[in-house]
């Protein structure tokens, strides 16, 4: 493309505005005000669909309807529950489909295929180099599958695993009030059996958006009779059955070696109840 340096540079700052970056047009692709941009209407969309999901939302509305007031991308009043809706399905699809503990099973067991693998591969040696990083994709499990090299025996192991569905066993998880960040080592003090290799321990945030605010707090909205004046709707004025809280912190705890899945319970058990957590299993 003919581009420019300022234009490649203006592009730039439309997908990932600073703090200097302010107006409707870096509202567009990555909102920093409250979220709500063309991004996330084409994952959610695409996502759910592709997906077969049964929940989905519709955007053409939003886009439709969309006004620029003062600088800033405002939407009908009308239109507010389907922006409730569309954070709504944002979190049911982190929730249920992206971080799911089966994905995360099937991630870690990747990753350290991965790592085992680094040694002889040398992947880390193509991060900061751009034309090998390009040419790492999904056939590098193939490359690992196929070879006969004994230092990829390891890594080769764990990708047989999860094409046989033997994955890392979901012990169990935890609501965090805070943002402590739990690691193998809280658990393992609670067995001599145990060294922090035998589990993963993997702290999210889930919610409307990766913080703990809402974000329909943040959206302008405009009444059709009056579409040149902008304003914000608190939720109760909205409604009452609105949530009162719009992240939630969640800790689960997996475990990698299957000789001692009852130690690692065994533990998990004592670590929430000595910090008089309530277990979910």
């Amino acid at each position: 493309f003919d581009l420019s340096e300022f234009d490649i540079n203006q592009i730039k700052k439309y997908i990932e505005p600073d703090e200097t970056n302010t107006g409707y047009l870096y509202e567009i692709i990555a909102n920093k005000r409250n979220c709500l941009d063309v991004d996330k209407f084409d994952y959610i969309m695409r996502d759910t669909k592709n997906i077969g999901l049964s929940y989905t939302i519709d955007c053409s509305r939003l886009i439709m309807q969309a006004r620029v007031i003062d600088n800033e991308i405002c939407y009908p009043e009308k239109l507010n529950f389907t922006i409730y809706d569309l954070f709504g399905v944002r979190y049911r699809l982190h929730r249920e489909i992206y971080t799911h503990p089966c994905v995360q099973q099937i991630e870690f067991m990747y990753a350290d295929a991965l790592k085992k693998a680094d040694s002889f591969l040398k992947i880390t040696d193509s991060i900061n180099d751009m034309e090998k990083f390009i040419r790492l994709n999904d056939s590098i499990f193939n490359i690992i599958e196929l070879s006969s090299e004994p230092k990829l025996q390891e890594s080769k192991e764990l990708i047989k695993q999860i094409r046989q569905r033997k994955l890392y066993k979901f012990i169990g998880y935890f609501y965090r009030e805070t943002n402590i960040q739990y690691d193998a080592s809280n658990i393992v003090h609670f067995s001599d059996q145990l060294v922090e290799s035998d589990l993963i321990v993997s702290n999210i945030s889930l919610g409307y958006t990766g913080g703990d605010f809402n974000p329909v707090d943040h959206v302008s909205f405009y009444k059709l009779n009056k579409p040149y004046i902008k304003f914000k709707l608190k939720k109760e004025m909205i409604s009452e059955l609105l949530p009162n809280k719009f992240n939630e912190k969640i800790t689960r705890v997996f475990c990698t070696n299957i000789e001692k899945i009852n130690e690692v319970r065994i533990a998990f058990d004592k670590f929430v109840r000595h910090h008089n957590l309530y277990e979910i299993v």
